[in-house]
């Protein structure tokens, strides 16, 4: 067993934790991994400049599940992924789910880009028809309906309250119908749609501003009950689990390509590939490493990459920029709220957490990268105003966080090499995804993209894989495949299990089983919806706490219990050190004074680990339901670099949380020196 040392005042400064859950989803042992993919061996020492030999062995120990052997197997990728997005991280596990040999770089954090600034909307995408886009409504809505029957713990229908304006361009009735007809495209998975009158309006406690309003209706989509960034994430880690090595912070460098080439005098074949140099800005290291395939999942900068490597494609991207506001919670339940801006685009008031998500706003830009302009700001703030009757008017000192990002969206070249592109033009592009193939040098690029249409991408992209590595060749029309490709396993009961989805309902109970005796259900259900099985290290971190606390005590028989045993504990713990106090001032004989002092000390350490157990239950923010628990198994196993990546995309705590609190909290201040020891001896 590795030991750990996790909180300031424990004298005895140990806690079990696997050594090799330890180090199994640390940076380093990624960069190892992925060395040892491409056939080189990488001593510790090597990789941490002025680490020794035996401290590099505490931190990496063995190679967790994939031990040196397997490693060793894996001498050439059969893929790397370039971007750490929705489509690099759903390609990843699909293709890792397959059995192929796959590594996934990005260039920043995972889902920091494009992935992290969405609506959180898993949607059929009402709003495509207005542009007659039915069959794109039709593949979407099966998509969020896959998505909600797959991942039910992950992604939730939401009700959408929309009230309909004089000033709307369209009709109410003309609004309630296409309704119904996105009811119908959905296959009716979601609840009916409903008309509402002014006088029914008034009762859904929305504060409307009614002077404005005629009517409205609602209608169901669905959303992420996590942060968007966070649904990437478990996507990434997921294909990790299932053999791929993943490293954020890592730049490609430049790809070269190597074309197949036969040695007369070896009389051997020296098949074609892709070489690609890499470089880890964390670690500083470089790495050169040989795959069969490159698939260029790098969103919004998928044409600076290509442009860069001499690829040239039929399709490049085009930028448009969207803002969210969040602030404090406007709703009064748990549904949304949709109308139409003054520029006539759909607007969205939605709930995140205990706050208000406002947005968003859908402006041409010619670079991906955006940030929030006062303008910005003052769009969204005037429209939510116009439409709600609140106390006092929303400001720029009413905002908590701000989210901003481009969508990509795909173009084909008009002619050779123009790719000029108006904002009349852009307005009527198409919000669909496509896969593009090089099957000469085996090079993918993944243009456009959503998180409602991932699993898509996935299945698409491994048919195309699949088409090239396989000795029979399947057949792909132009790259896109129209149906969704699954891998199906026959299990024991005779169900069947595909590539993508959520751990089954039996995991999911056996977990919630062994956590109802040491936390709250509400906070179990939640961790195994945020970590699935990865929840149950920190079950193992709070049983062996509770055994130093009892003196190997059995575990208690439900959470009230354990309760009330800690209770009793810190009573008596207080009752014994003051009655210890009084004999140590009474009795001065040296050995009965020694033996006081031990008792002492044996109290004072059970009294520290009674404080490490309510620390580790206790909210990070005030608040807040992320626990530090959580915060610190994050912190070491999921890649963490900046506390930003735990607050913003790990978390949602950056989006719901206002700067001065989090500037003045105490948590946080332990958890950044916690990361920085992490990242000093990963």
């Amino acid at each position: 067993m590795k030991t750990a040392y996790y909180g300031s005042k424990m004298r005895n400064k140990k806690s079990t934790l696997s050594g090799n859950e330890t180090i199994k989803h640390s940076r380093a042992y990624q960069f190892l991994k992925l060395a040892a993919m491409m056939g080189q061996r990488h001593s510790a020492k090597s990789q941490h400049r002025g680490t020794t030999t035996k401290t590099a062995t505490k931190h990496y120990g063995r190679y967790g599940k994939y031990g040196k052997s397997h490693l060793e197997r894996l001498e050439h990728l059969d893929a790397l992924i370039v971007g750490g997005g929705i489509n690099g991280a759903v390609t990843a596990m699909c293709l890792s789910s397959y059995g192929y040999k796959v590594a996934l770089v990005e260039a920043d954090d995972f889902a920091g880009g494009t992935s992290q600034a969405s609506s959180n909307l898993i949607w059929g995408g009402i709003k495509y028809l207005e542009n007659f886009e039915f069959m794109l409504v039709r593949k979407l809505s099966r998509s969020r309906n896959r998505l909600m029957q797959t991942y039910p713990s992950l992604v939730r229908e939401l009700r959408f309250l929309m009230p309909h304006r004089r000033s709307d361009e369209h009709g109410l009735l003309k609004l309630y119908l296409g309704t119904w007809f996105y009811w119908m495209w959905g296959g009716f998975q979601t609840a009916k749609p409903r008309f509402h009158t002014r006088r029914s309006l008034k009762k859904t406690g929305f504060p409307l501003a009614m002077q404005y309003l005629t009517g409205g209706f609602e209608y169901s989509d669905a959303y992420l009950l996590e942060n968007d960034a966070r649904f990437v994430f478990n996507f990434i880690r997921r294909a990790e689990d299932l053999g791929a090595a993943v490293l954020n912070y890592t730049v490609l460098e430049n790809i070269v390509y190597k074309p197949e080439k036969q040695s007369s005098a070896t009389k051997t074949t020296s098949h074609a590939h892709w070489q690609a140099n890499l470089y880890d800005k964390i670690a500083k290291k470089r790495l050169a490493v040989t795959a069969k395939i490159i698939i260029n999942a790098a969103g919004p900068h998928i044409d600076a990459i290509n442009k860069a490597n001499q690829i040239r494609t039929t399709h490049h991207h085009v930028y448009s920029k969207g803002v969210h506001l969040i602030v404090n919670r406007l709703l009064p339940d748990r549904r949304a709220l949709a109308f139409y801006a003054n520029d006539g685009r759909l607007f969205f008031a939605l709930p995140m957490g205990n706050r208000t998500c406002l947005g968003t706003t859908d402006t041409f830009v010619k670079k991906p990268a955006v940030r929030v302009t006062p303008a910005d700001r003052k769009f969204i703030l005037t429209n939510i105003n116009k439409l709600l009757a609140l106390p006092f008017p929303l400001t720029t000192k009413d905002i908590i966080a701000e989210r901003c990002g481009v969508r990509p969206l795909v173009q084909e070249y008009r002619n050779a090499g123009s790719h000029e592109t108006t904002a009349k033009d852009w307005f009527s592009l198409s919000r669909k995804h496509v896969i593009e193939g090089d099957a000469a040098k085996r090079y993918i690029s993944i243009f456009g993209g959503k998180l409602t249409d991932c699993l898509n991408v996935g299945a698409e992209v491994y048919e195309q894989v699949h088409s090239w590595l396989s000795t029979q060749q399947a057949t792909v029309s132009e790259g896109v495949a129209t149906r969704l490709v699954v891998r199906k396993e026959k299990l024991k009961n005779g169900a069947e299990k595909t590539w993508f989805g959520e751990p089954s309902v039996a995991q999911r109970e056996q977990f919630l089983s062994r956590a109802e005796r040491l936390l709250p259900e509400k906070i179990a259900s939640q961790l195994w919806v945020r970590y699935n099985h990865h929840a149950h290290l920190m079950l193992d971190r709070i049983e062996a706490l509770w055994h130093k606390l009892t003196d190997q005590a059995p575990l208690p028989a439900t959470y009230l219990e354990g309760q009330n045993i800690i209770k009793q504990h810190k009573l008596i713990i207080k009752a014994m050190l003051r009655a210890l106090d009084e004999r140590s001032s009474k009795n001065r004989h040296a050995r009965a004074f020694k033996t006081l002092v031990n008792r002492k000390n044996h109290i004072l350490t059970q009294r520290d680990f009674l404080m490490e157990w309510e620390r580790l239950v206790a909210p990070v923010i005030v608040g807040s339901d992320v626990l530090m628990l959580e915060a610190e198994y994050v912190l070491k196993h999921e890649w963490v670099v900046s506390i930003e990546d735990f607050l913003r995309r790990r978390t949602m705590l950056a989006l719901t949380t206002k700067k001065t609190e989090l500037a003045r909290s105490k948590n946080l201040i332990l958890l950044r020196k916690i990361l920085k020891k992490a990242l000093k001896h990963p």
